[in-house]
């Protein structure tokens, strides 16, 4: 199954919560999440969002586009420091890119801020 196949899978069983495959290249993966990352979106997404680093080549960048979030449990933090943590040992620049208000202040009441490399939009480089 493709990745985009998996993405279209997962959004058919999460009405709630999406994701955009927005562009995909051997050095650029950019991805869009959006809606509500509850206990069971994101255990779901976790498996896709692993795919995704372990496609994106060594020294590649993955941005995760967030603006559209309007909901992150514990278990959607979690899944996406995992998320952090594997693209570490595989040498991929993850991205958080738009993060909402509500996720930042998340963020930074869990003083998770720095463990993340957080954009505002179009920023590249």
């Amino acid at each position: 199954m493709t990745l985009a196949e998996s993405i279209r899978t997962y959004d058919a069983i999460h009405p709630a919560a999406r994701v955009e495959l927005l562009e995909s290249a051997a050095a650029l993966t950019m991805l869009s999440i959006s809606g509500e990352l509850d206990l069971k979106a994101a255990t779901d997404l976790e498996p896709l969002l692993f795919r995704s680093v372990d496609e994106c080549c060594s020294g590649g960048v993955m941005i995760l586009e967030l603006s559209g979030v309007s909901y992150i449990s514990s278990a959607g933090v979690g899944m996406l420091a995992g998320a952090r943590a594997r693209s570490a040992r595989h040498s991929v620049d993850l991205r958080l890119r738009n993060v909402p208000m509500p996720v930042t202040k998340i963020f930074e009441v869990l003083g998770l801020m720095a463990f993340f490399e957080i954009e505002a939009s179009g920023a590249q480089g």
